[in-house]
């Protein structure tokens, strides 16, 4: 298995939420069917529906209260920020 780095990021993959591989980074042998505009859709984010799951996870995060590890709540901020 061909395995490249993940862009860094700012460079092309990468989206609000973290890093994706582009298509052309994936060995697609065998699926020759799924193709760029399918996966470009699938590995997409839709920023509305992930700001309604942020809100999801805060009802979750307050049950955890003071027992939540700060670096989920640093991770947490860091990808509301990146959503805008």
């Amino acid at each position: 298995m061909d395995r490249r780095a993940l862009p860094r990021e700012g460079e092309s993959g990468g989206n609000p939420i973290g890093h994706v591989p582009t298509f052309a980074d994936l060995e697609w042998k065998g699926l020759e069917s799924f193709g760029g505009d399918k996966y470009k859709r699938v590995s997409s984010v839709d920023v509305p529906e992930w700001k309604r799951e942020l809100k999801l996870h805060d009802e979750l995060l307050e049950l955890i209260g003071d027992r939540l590890p700060k670096e989920l709540a640093a991770r947490r901020a860091q990808l509301e920020r990146s959503l805008g």
